[in-house]
């Protein structure tokens, strides 16, 4: 016995199929008596109830018809007592049939399945009893318990491993054996296994597979062997010899084996040319020859195409791999790097969405590298919308400790973090622009649709569908519009190859959005409302809504009327201003490549002055970091130190945290960096556009010629002696390429080493990699994307070449050192060449002392040149700024023809749209129409928030015009609604702007809120988002402008057009703007010509009231000197 599991549940289990069995027992016995004496009597009183009812419905039926026949009834209430008459009758028939029922008594049927009910729990009762008594586990076999997974109490289920019992009286070992070599197994067979440890035993093989694993491409095998002659553990890897005819030979390719008349030969590449030499083959083993003599260990032969090559010829891959590539097709540039041994070739593509480029280069190439001496060739494809997730930096001392930590502790943790995904759409920088989108459609959806139903007299599930209905043909055809111009960028060149592959991701949240979309505010949403909304809503009129509640509101709406009534002029002129805008100041604003979105990082380059160790390089890179970490506007920083340079990195503080500008802050690196122990202040760059060396680049067709001519330029720069005003040399570090010395180590494996320490050449060679730079660890897939795992190490962390000795190499037997396992001397290094769209390519540089100089010298140096050397046609000589403007006039290319028919494309598949859904094709013209007018608010956004135009900016752009494009299609049909109800054209633009007004207020006043503190940086971390919400902000800004007034006045001018039928031509409109400019000149004259009549009329006032109140000095009359008067008359007169 090895366990007993807990029996407390398994006891309740079996009490209760004991109640059960004895339910059923008393259930049979009861169906066999039949019914009892109460149930017969109380079924009977139920038949005289149901007579009694039957009768009385029978009198009021017949009492009825004499009523109707007399008029006194209605037929509805005659049809009522006709029903209930008969419904009454049957009542009283299922009664009486059951009263029957009950007097047959017991029925047969009733009591077989009592019968069956109790074989069913006497079943139960047994199942119960037997899983009871399975609860005490025993060993099926003698055996080992290796481990026990679970504890004491712990809580198990079916196929969970309690407990593991091992057999080890033998062993099974499996393995794969190829289709060359399964001729010689035989079952009954003796074979020797040797385990890692070096123990041996003799087994036998038991089984041998008659069909291949189709998996596997081999046969499976199984060799036995006793377990008493050895102490193995399961799960052990080890060696099965197998003893077969043959000797030891090199194997070769039958590809690379040339047959000639007089013998047999393969072509041997030496010195990066083609020698051919003799062989002397032997037995083949499926595609491989032996080969007995004319080959050694290490031999480097063609792989295939023989026939294409000639003895003593160089051996030339790249240019017909070019060749190949450009016949393909989609290729803007190709650049190669050339050396001994391998090749590059770097394919830039106008590949489009679906494009099947990347199948159509793999079978080329595999067409081609059959006829070239290829051995090994593969395809990397960038894919720039995996946006990198983040990175681990490791710091340490010991490489090997480094390389052991990264490929086993940090990407065994990385790859068990949990993924994100939405429908399976992987949830990234990529896919979160579209689904903000998307929310902003959702928020204007919904806010329209409540609106709507709010003015509802009564909710109603038919009504809110019908609101639904309605709705949705504008809301469907916004999609349509902005769909249609997304499809119309990404499939031309409006924008770079590399930012429509990052944008690629939008097209399934694309789908997925409209669905939900849908779902929700076109049938759900409607639904519930009428289900659980019953009550009548408040009915409200929306011409109440124009009314002003106050002086500001009078004074809104009196200049919102008198910009309606100018027709298409307010969209005239936004459209004018925000063009010239954008004209204007689009060069103002930063352009970033749509996958960069990390705009907060910095690299600063510092030269060690000539013949630094890297022990100070080091200390120089601390003293670096110590000063550059007190600033606020570092966050985080690393250096990569070498003999020859620091490269600093920087991870910057959102801008909004910055306690100085861009400029100032390049000062304070300046000054922080200056006066380092070891470095050369004059190299220091702190700013990206500041050069650093002066740079001439040699094209040409011929490898040779351009070669020369770039010795040329070299020669010239070194006769340059002239000095400056403290008599040091202006320029130095003349050089062809990089220039940076690299130790070359050529290695050997020892055969006799190999074989004592059961380590293979590519495990050395795989082990060796991981010291050497930047090194994949390995991928995790997170987002169901591939996210690479990566190790770097210092270039030049070797001080001396003697140390790669030292390198620990682990094998079966322990670690040992490098030296111990090959041979190995110092080589040179093998020269690089580079080629860009069939030219060769070399940079000449050279340091300049002061780089205020670099421009003029960029200028004078070529002339001088002119004079002693002479460049052929076909080869130029470039300094930095004409090669920067020669690339950007072959990126500037644009393909006009593919922009015109997109743009056609874009204006036909949205005026179908409209047609289709509204029955009218003025939406889709209207929404076309105030696409532009954003351009102007989106480019300000960028420029007064200081942001860079990415990714992220563009998706905000793309935002705004949703929302911008959804809403004025909502407002049109309120205004088309409201035309059809009201008489004047006025009173129809007054009543529809009213009924949306609420609605979109609202949502363009969220929106711009929700957008208020990334924008302004109310909140840390935002840097990757802050040109999103800068661009929605300032476009929502505007497109409430345009939607609210600008609208408006469009469909206030096409209905007056459309009413009187007067044709709007050019005259027409300059007439209309010169009547608009002259009743304004007026008004305005009217309005100061009032002040001044008002100022004057109230200096008169205020002279007449002074006039008034000064005494006034008069002469004295006759009439003062008469007597008073007695009569009481005259008194009171």
């Amino acid at each position: 016995t090895l366990a007993t599991l807990d029996t407390a549940a398994l006891q309740q289990g079996i009490n209760a199929a004991q109640g059960q069995v004895a339910s059923a027992n008393i259930r049979r016995s009861k169906a066999a008596q039949g019914p009892e004496a109460h149930e017969l009597q109380t079924q009977k009183l139920q038949v005289e109830k149901a007579k009694q009812t039957a009768a009385k419905a029978e009198q009021e039926h017949a009492q009825a018809q004499a009523l109707y026949a007399g008029g006194a009834i209605s037929k509805d209430e005659l049809d009522r007592l006709a029903l209930a008459d008969r419904q009454a009758k049957l009542d009283l028939q299922e009664e009486e049939v059951a009263y029957g029922k009950l007097l047959k008594g017991a029925d047969r049927l009733d009591v077989e399945e009592a019968n069956a009910q109790v074989q069913q729990a006497n079943v139960e009762l047994s199942r119960a009893k037997q899983e009871a008594a399975d609860a005490v586990l025993k060993a099926p076999f003698s055996g080992i318990v290796a481990a026990i997974p679970q504890a004491q109490s712990e809580q198990t289920g079916p196929g969970s491993e309690v407990i593991r019992l091992v057999d080890t009286s033998s062993w099974l070992i499996k393995l794969q054996v190829e289709s060359e070599q399964i001729s010689s197994w035989q079952p009954g067979a003796a074979a020797t296994v040797k385990a890692q440890d070096g123990t041996e035993a003799e087994g036998k093989v038991s089984f041998v597979s008659p069909v291949m694993d189709q998996a596997l491409g081999s046969y499976p095998v199984e060799v036995t062997v006793a377990g008493s002659e050895v102490n193995w553990k399961g799960g052990m890897t080890v060696t099965c010899h197998y003893a077969r005819e043959g000797k030891e030979a090199a194997l070769v390719p039958v590809s690379s084996v040339g047959i000639s008349e007089e013998e047999n030969y393969v072509l041997k590449i030496q010195d990066n040319t083609v020698k051919k030499t003799p062989v002397k083959l032997g037995a083949i083993h499926g595609t491989f020859y032996e080969v007995l003599e004319g080959l050694e260990a290490g031999d480097q032969v063609v792989g295939s195409g023989l026939s294409y090559l000639v003895d003593g010829e160089a051996v030339k891959v790249t240019r017909p791999i070019e060749e190949s590539v450009r016949a393909v097709g989609d290729a803007l540039t190709i650049t190669a790097e050339s050396r001994a041994g391998a090749s590059s070739v770097t394919v830039e593509t106008s590949e489009k969405l679906g494009s099947d480029y990347k199948e159509r280069l793999e079978k080329k190439l595999g067409e081609v590298a059959k006829q070239l001496p290829v051995t090994e060739w593969s395809i990397s494809q960038d894919n720039l919308a995996d946006n990198r997730v983040g990175f681990y930096l490791l710091h340490g001392n010991d490489v090997q400790t480094l390389s052991d930590i990264a490929r086993y502790t940090v990407y065994e943790n990385l790859i068990r973090l949990p993924g994100m995904w939405l429908s399976g759409v992987p949830l990234s920088y990529s896919t979160v622009g579209p689904v903000a989108i998307f929310a902003l459609l959702f928020t204007g959806a919904g806010s329209a649709l409540l609106h709507r139903m709010h003015r509802q007299e009564a909710h109603s599930f038919l009504g809110g569908l019908r609101i639904a209905g309605k709705l949705m043909k504008p809301i469907l055809l916004a999609i349509v519009v902005w769909t249609s111009c997304w499809m119309g960028l990404m499939m031309t060149d409006f924008l770079e190859g590399t930012d429509r592959i990052v944008l690629d991701h939008a097209w399934p949240v694309l789908v997925l959005g409209t669905g939900g979309l849908i779902l929700v505010y076109g049938f759900l949403t409607p639904v519930l409302a009428g289900l659980w909304l019953t009550h009548p809503a408040a009915e409200e009129s929306p011409r109440s809504r124009l009314l002003p509640s106050g002086k500001a509101a009078g004074y809104v709406l009196a200049r919102w009327e008198r910009l309606v009534k100018q027709g298409f002029l307010p969209y005239g002129i936004t459209l004018v201003v925000s063009i010239f805008v954008v004209v204007m100041l689009h060069s103002f604003v930063l352009v970033d490549d749509y996958g960069e979105l990390a705009a907060n990082g910095k690299d600063l380059s510092l030269e060690m002055v000539q013949g630094s160790s890297i022990d100070e390089a080091m200390r120089a890179s601390q003293i670096a970091e110590e000063r550059l970490r007190s600033l606020a506007e570092v966050r985080d920083l690393y250096t990569v130190a070498s003999k020859e340079r620091l490269a600093i990195h920087l991870k910057l503080a959102d801008k909004y945290d910055w306690t100085m500008e861009r400029t100032d802050l390049e000062k304070e690196l300046d000054k922080r960096l200056r006066d380092i122990p070891g470095t050369d202040p004059f190299a220091f760059v702190a700013s990206d556009d500041v050069k650093t060396r002066l740079e001439f680049t040699v094209k040409g067709p011929s490898l040779l010629t351009a070669q020369a001519i770039a010795q040329e330029v070299l020669t010239q720069l070194e006769k340059y002696t002239a000095r400056d005003e403290d008599g040091q040399e202006i320029i130095t570090d003349e050089r062809i390429g990089t220039g940076t010395a690299k130790t070359i180590i050529e290695i050997r494996p020892k055969p006799d080493m190999l074989a004592r320490y059961q380590v293979s050449e590519a495990e050395i060679k795989h082990q060796l990699e991981s010291y050497l730079g930047e090194k994949s660890a390995g991928s995790v897939f997170w987002n169901e994307q591939s996210v690479p795992v990566v190790v770097r190490f210092p270039d030049n962390w070797m001080e001396y070449p003697e140390q790669v000795k030292n390198i620990l190499i682990r094998t079966p037997a322990g670690k040992v050192h490098l030296g111990d396992l090959v041979s190995w001397k110092l080589g040179k290094e093998p020269p690089t060449y580079q080629r860009e769209d069939g030219l060769y390519v070399f940079t000449v540089s050279s340091a300049v002392r002061d780089a205020g100089r670099i421009d003029s010298l960029a200028y004078v140096l070529p002339l001088r040149m002119q004079k002693t050397m002479i460049i052929p046609e076909g080869y130029s000589v470039l300094n930095a700024d004409e090669l920067k403007k020669l690339n950007e006039e072959q990126s500037d290319k644009a393909d006009w023809s593919g922009r015109v028919l997109a743009v056609i494309a874009v204006i036909a598949s949205v005026l179908l749209a409209s047609l289709l859904l509204q029955r009218r094709t003025r939406d889709g013209i209207f929404a076309l129409a105030l696409l532009p007018v954003l351009a102007g608010g989106v480019m300000l956004g960028l420029l007064v928030m200081d942001r860079p135009m990415n990714g992220m900016a563009f998706y905000g752009m793309t935002g705004a015009i949703a929302l911008l494009v959804q809403q004025a299609l909502v407002l049109l049909e309120d205004l088309y609604a409201a035309r059809a109800e009201e008489s004047t054209i006025k009173d129809a633009v007054q009543a529809g702007t009213a009924r949306a007004f609420a609605s979109q207020a609202a949502v363009f006043g969220a929106v711009a809120l929700a957008s208020v503190p990334l924008t302004f940086g109310w909140v840390g971390g935002i840097d990757p988002f802050a040109s999103f919400a800068s661009t929605l902000f300032f476009g929502t800004l505007l497109a409430a402008f345009a939607v609210i007034a600008v609208l408006p006045a469009m469909y206030y001018a096409a209905e007056w057009k459309e009413a009187t039928k007067v044709e709007i031509t050019l005259p027409i409109v300059l007439q209309r703007i010169h009547v608009w400019w002259e009743n304004e000149r007026i008004r305005k004259q009217d309005a100061k010509e009032r002040k001044q009549w008002l100022k004057q009329r109230r200096e008169e006032q205020r002279k007449h009231r002074v006039d008034n109140d000064a005494p006034v000095k008069k002469d004295l009359t006759h009439q003062d000197f008469l007597p008073l008067s007695a009569s009481s008359n005259d008194l009171n007169r």
